[in-house]
Parts: C-alpha cells; sequence; structure tokens
C-alpha cells in the first residue's frame, strides 16, 4: 500500500475502516443462537466496513482487492470470526459467503455502505436522507421530493409519520403518528 500514490481522504478513510474492522473483528453471535453456540459469523458493522475496503481497493485498479484486504488484516491483527489469521483462503471465504452478496445489494440500490450524509434541514448526519427527511422534517417533503426527483418503486409515503409502504392496508391502526392525532 505505501508504494501507492492515495489521496490523503482515502488514506484516513482506508485507516479508519482498518480501525473498525479491528473493533468489530471476531466471534459475532447472532441473537436467535443461544450462548455457547458454534454458529459464529460476522458482524453487520465488520462486513460493511470490509466492503468498503474492498470498493476502495477496488478503485485503485491494481489488482484483485482481495489480496490487498488479506494483507492489510493480516498486518493489522485481524482475526477471523473463529480467530484464524486471514490468509487468502479465508478472505475468498468472507467475500462469497458475505461481501459478495451485500456488495450486489448495494450496487443494485446504488447506495454507499456506510456513508453518512449530512441533512441540510437539521444538520444531521444520517445514512438515508430520504428516509430521514420525510419523517423527521415532513414540513419539507414536497420539495425535497420534486426537487430530487425521488422515484419511490411504486411504495405509498404514509401522511402521517412518513413511512414508505408497500400496502397501506393496516398501517392506519399501527401508525403512532395517526393514533395520536385520533387522541387528541
Amino acid at each position: 500500500m505505501e508504494e501507492m500514490m492515495i489521496s490523503k481522504e482515502k488514506s484516513t478513510r482506508i485507516k479508519s475502516l482498518i480501525a473498525e474492522c479491528k473493533l468489530t473483528q471476531g466471534a459475532y453471535l447472532e441473537s436467535h443462537h443461544g450462548s455457547g453456540s458454534w454458529a459464529t459469523t460476522y458482524s453487520n458493522e465488520f462486513i460493511n466496513s470490509a466492503c468498503e475496503l474492498y470498493l476502495l481497493y477496488k478503485s485503485f485498479g491494481l489488482g484483485d482487492p482481495l489480496i490487498f484486504l488479506s494483507r492489510q488484516f493480516c498486518s493489522a491483527g485481524i482475526r477471523s470470526c473463529r480467530g484464524a489469521e486471514f490468509d487468502i483462503a479465508r478472505l475468498e471465504y468472507l467475500y462469497s459467503t458475505h461481501m459478495r452478496h451485500r456488495l450486489d445489494e448495494l450496487e443494485k440500490k446504488n447506495v454507499p455502505i456506510c456513508s453518512k450524509v449530512t441533512c441540510l434541514y437539521c444538520l444531521k448526519k444520517v445514512v438515508d436522507l430520504t428516509q430521514h427527511i420525510s419523517q423527521a422534517h415532513p414540513e419539507f417533503w414536497e420539495e425535497y421530493f420534486t426537487q430530487n426527483n425521488i422515484d419511490l418503486k411504486g411504495k405509498t409515503r404514509c401522511l402521517s409519520c412518513g413511512s414508505f409502504l408497500k400496502r397501506t392496508e393496516g398501517h392506519q391502526e399501527k401508525c403512532l403518528r395517526t393514533l395520536e392525532k385520533r387522541n387528541e
């Protein structure tokens, strides 16, 4: 990595993502597995960070991003979910079982992996700006919706709570804001 000419911003991001992987490495036990279960996996945070690193290395165009990822994980002492060193075989397994699916999903949705954006109305950092504006700033929804040509992909927006729904049947009975308006 040292011989590559990369921007200071990307270098800082890589260090941050490596630190996140180091922090979230190792065994993660999903909540539906009991204690003592052998069914360990990787945390979502680990997978998201590894995916973003993969995309960064891929953008450099210097060969297989998994090789760079393996080198970085080994030099940082990042371990697999079962405590083994992340050699290329383990990285290929991680890619085929977790990362590839996540990368495909994100590519279809055209969504950044971990990047947060700043809301123009309240300046909070959020992952899904459309959802945030719909729910936190309903007074600006129409303006945002028309200016940004938002595609709801066949969903309907609840006028009370701002949620995006495939079906509206039954939602009015559960919608907290609708229930609050009824009780006023």
